[in-house]
């Protein structure tokens, strides 16, 4: 069957897909997705959590971000969970260090890019480069 009678036999089928984007991108992904491939993305991420003694804060914000991605995840609608990993996954020193710029009467910087801002900061001793510090 040639590309013009495919795309005729397209255009002629009555499938609720065609008037349904959302439709049509759900029956996509049950057809292309591999689970497969989210679970070991996935796995990865949670066993590369932490961040090791010759990683830089950048190497390791960039490492988390690109296994959250391939994992299928959105960095925007589950930065909360997110955020939670990277804090878990911080070396310990760094994460004492960056406690008293968290703004006061809160338990988190706002943004996790805030966050990594402020650390790569404090790991690089440029306290006065601090965006958005309250001390």
């Amino acid at each position: 069957m040639g590309p013009a009678k495919l795309a005729s036999n397209v255009r002629e089928a009555k499938d609720p897909c065609f008037g349904n984007f959302k439709l049509f991108l759900n029956e996509l992904q049950k057809m292309f997705r591999d689970n497969d491939r989210f679970l070991n993305s996935a796995m990865t991420t949670m066993q590369e959590n932490q961040q090791l003694p010759n990683e830089s804060v950048r190497e390791y914000c960039n490492c988390l971000n690109a296994n959250w991605r391939r994992a299928g995840r959105s960095l925007i609608a589950h930065q909360v969970v997110l955020y939670d990993m990277v804090w878990a996954g911080l070396w310990h020193a760094l994460m004492m260090k960056v406690k008293p710029w968290i703004s006061r009467g809160k338990d988190r910087f706002n943004r996790l890019d805030h966050l990594f801002d402020c650390v790569a900061a404090l790991e690089l001793n440029l306290h006065d480069k601090i965006p958005g510090g309250e001390q």
